[in-house]
């Protein structure tokens, strides 16, 4: 048995990915806005703690920007790699955004059980709270 690797120049199409979820149509128009934040903030620099103090008193795109690529690094560094982002217009959805879309819809629903069981399920305790202050945040 053969084992396949990917270079970093070669991709997988969403619609043939191991890990991709079909979506509805609403799902998929809720996605958008989340899949433009985050393919944004995974070109960005690493953000210290200073500046995401600093983003609370600054104008809201920029507080926007800076929140979303605090949490793309909080979940690579908890996952060991950047989460996993399609093209806003692809008719299917990764692992990664649809368990954070999970964890959005469990947070505004109140659902204090679904949100811990989504973050324990991938995430390390220690990173818990910030994960959840940033989507409140972001008002995802």
């Amino acid at each position: 048995m053969a084992l396949h690797a990917l270079t970093q120049v070669e991709t997988i199409p969403a619609e043939r990915s191991p890990r991709s979820l079909p979506l509805d149509a609403e799902t998929q128009r809720r996605l958008v806005p989340l899949r433009q934040l985050m393919r944004k903030a995974r070109s960005a620099s690493r953000v210290d703690g200073h500046r995401i103090c600093a983003a609370v008193g600054c104008g809201i795109a920029q507080q926007r920007e800076t929140l979303s690529t605090t949490l793309v690094q909080v979940l690579g560094d908890a996952w060991g790699q950047a989460p996993v982002v399609y093209e806003p217009s692809a008719k299917t959805a990764s692992f990664d955004e649809v368990w954070l879309l999970s964890v959005v819809d469990a947070q505004n629903a109140g659902n204090a059980d679904s949100v811990a069981f989504l973050l324990t399920s991938r995430i390390p305790r220690h990173s818990h709270r910030m994960v959840l202050s940033l989507i409140a945040q972001l008002a995802l």
